[in-house]
């Protein structure tokens, strides 16, 4: 029954957190995880006994969600800028995305948060063998795109995209959503294979991030160090000094090498790192590029507090060319806006940690890497997002009551 569980639940995660365009389906991947979240529930739902508790925090998670989607659509329309792109978000992130999320939890996860930690963990897993595999094997490169739709970026460019629809910056972050979910599981599994298995999880889901974008790649590292930092800070200092001369040597040895889009990708992917090392933004044209052409804030005091009500331009290129999650909101609906985002994060990040138990130290840390991520994209506005905060949230604030109500029937039994 568990296998059981574990393929359909694995199978869901990838359809909903790499969205692959299948060839011959005409409709999309939430419309097939509906499918067979269904079929899982008639066949073997009427095996296993579901949770339906509701805490008092529920309301107040949603309610922040809510109220934060729906101040966008209000400050749009006061600006009378583009109020339909967060009336979508409204819809879509506020209603589509929350039911789905919680019969998924109700189906799949309940208060056992390993659960959706282990499907999201596989998932990364073979999203990485398939951008390994068609970078070895032209016969994989080819059975792909038989199958799978693959985005414009991966066909142009060096990047790799397995059978995701996505490439680069988004196809990267889903991927350290794997690494978290892998890297937490080698620390909280009992047996000494699981954990070797995850650990080799983690490099294989690593190594491929390298083809894919080096946002995934950052941010394992920004992870690490707040996971160290927390934890030891004399391990911290240690890990991140190993960890800068390790990548300036490989950074040397790399750029003495005739170039390939093997070797260039791994080039991509670590210069940043030496320019920031080195303090020479030039050795990182992106780099360089983000910082000098990305960080445009408005210049009027009710632009800064209320944006220009604009996403997208016209032709539908990002608003001010600019990038970075933080600073497209500003301009959308200014710092009202990125209050509103901070006042659905904060309740929803304190519940998960406060009841993650063991976990607590992991999720800390990955809050504060998902508000360093939002430098690079607005994947705060990202249904993959919603759908892992909300399920690791619910699985984990049920698992955490459970815990502290054993904890409590104990006492009292021996007072």
């Amino acid at each position: 029954m568990n296998s059981i569980r574990l393929a359909f639940s694995t199978i869901i995660c990838i359809l909903v957190l790499y969205d692959p365009e299948l060839k011959y389906l005409g409709f999309g991947s939430y419309i097939i995880s509906a499918l067979l979240m269904m079929s899982y529930l008639v066949c073997f739902g009427w095996l296993e006994s579901y949770d339906f508790r509701i805490f008092r925090q529920d309301f107040t998670v949603y309610g922040a969600l809510l109220i934060f989607l729906m101040g966008l659509v209000v400050v749009a329309a006061v600006n009378h800028g583009d109020w339909t792109i967060s009336r979508g978000w409204l819809v879509y992130l506020g209603i589509v995305v929350p039911v789905f999320s919680i019969l998924y939890w109700v189906a799949f996860v309940g208060d056992r948060p390993e659960r959706l930690l282990t499907s999201v963990g596989l998932a990364a897993v073979l999203q990485s063998l398939f951008v390994i595999g068609e970078l070895v094997s032209s016969n994989i490169y080819h059975w792909i795109g038989v199958f799978f739709e693959r985005p414009s970026l991966a066909i142009n460019s060096y990047r790799a995209s397995g059978i995701s629809s996505m490439t680069g910056d988004g196809l990267s972050f889903i991927q350290f959503l794997g690494f978290f979910s892998a890297l937490t599981l080698v620390f909280s599994s009992r047996s000494l294979r699981l954990r070797f298995f995850w650990f080799a999880s983690c490099m294989m889901i690593v190594s491929s991030m390298i083809f894919i974008g080096r946002t995934g790649v950052a941010l394992c590292i920004v992870y690490l160090i707040f996971l160290m930092l927390i934890k030891s800070r004399v391990l911290s200092v240690v890990a991140v000094s190993f960890l800068a001369v390790l990548l300036l040597a490989v950074a040397h040895f790399v750029e003495q090498v005739p170039a390939s889009d093997f070797l260039f990708a791994i080039q991509h992917s670590i210069r940043p790192f030496v320019a920031l090392m080195e303090g020479d933004l030039s050795l990182s044209p992106s780099l360089n590029d983000l910082v000098n052409n990305h960080l445009v804030f408005p210049a009027s005091f009710e632009s800064w507090v209320l944006g220009v009500g604009q996403w997208v331009t016209p032709e539908g290129y990002n608003f001010k060319g600019s990038d970075i999650g933080y600073v497209r909101l500003i301009w959308y609906s200014g710092l009202v806006g990125l209050g509103l985002f901070l006042l659905y994060l904060v309740p929803i990040s304190y519940f998960t940690v406060k009841f993650s138990g063991k976990y607590k130290v992991f999720f800390l840390s990955f809050f504060i890497s998902f508000l360093v991520a939002n430098i690079k994209f607005p994947f705060l506005f990202w249904s993959q997002v919603i759908f892992f905060f909300l399920v690791i949230y619910l699985s984990m604030t049920r698992s955490g009551f459970k815990e502290v109500s054993i904890d409590r029937g104990c006492r009292d039994e021996y007072a």
